[in-house]
């Protein structure tokens, strides 16, 4: 019982840990999405100020095609080189000046190296685990076939004795003795019967002398006495 309370408290232990570190990689995520999307927004604010810009030179080229214009009012618009560097002046996309790409990098370093150190430790976790569980199959393994063992053992022992006393234990493809035994076992069987019968005759000769001897010659003998002569 110990052994179980103790196996079930360095599991509970471990499952704690494991998902503590479960959600460090959350945190670690939540912080990779923003910053996904904080160069997402950057690069959006890049392709509009590009199309913009791809936009005003259409335009300033269309111009330059059509260089008088005539304006509601009357008066001409004519192109000079200050409007065109006015139109071709570098775009600066809305919200780059506000993005810390140093700080986002070092950011990106470390959360990267969090995940790979909480990954390495949840791998750990993970094998750990695995050995225990692996340890408690081996010794329930092991247990099982100590007890198959001792269940083929205790058949065997069942079916030698289920075979003492059987019609086949004397003779026969199946007796449990071996050839002397058996013809041991018949001669003294024999020689048992000898003697019975050897019994038998002598009571049969001895029952048939005294049926033959005569009623008076058997009281006359038994009651003559040495002395009597004299």
């Amino acid at each position: 019982a110990s052994a179980l309370s103790s196996t079930s408290t360095s599991s509970f232990k471990k499952g704690h840990r494991l998902r503590e570190k479960l959600a460090e990689m959350e945190t670690f995520r939540d912080i990779l999405c923003r910053q996904v999307d904080t160069l997402q927004k950057y690069f959006d604010s890049c392709a509009d100020a590009v199309s913009k810009d791809e936009f005003q030179r259409d335009k300033e080229e269309d111009e330059d095609e059509f260089p008088a214009t005539t304006r509601p009012d009357g008066e001409h618009n004519h192109n000079n080189n200050g409007s065109k560097e006015k139109l071709f002046a570098p775009a600066s996309p809305k919200g780059m000046n506000g993005i810390d790409f140093k700080g986002e990098a070092i950011t990106f370093k470390a959360t990267t190296a969090g995940i790979l150190s909480t990954l390495s430790h949840c791998i750990e976790l993970m094998v750990k685990r695995e050995d225990s569980w692996q340890k408690r199959l081996d010794k329930e393994l092991d247990k099982r076939r100590r007890i198959e063992d001792a269940y083929k053992m205790t058949l065997n022992e069942l079916k030698k004795k289920s075979h003492y006393g059987g019609p086949d234990y004397e003779e026969g493809p199946n007796s449990l003795i071996n050839e002397d035994e058996f013809f041991d076992a018949v001669e003294a069987a024999l020689d048992r019967q000898d003697k019975i019968e050897e019994q038998c005759h002598s009571e049969k000769v001895r029952i048939h002398r005294l049926a033959q001897v005569p009623t008076g010659d058997a009281f006359s003998t038994i009651g003559t006495h040495r002395f009597a002569s004299k």
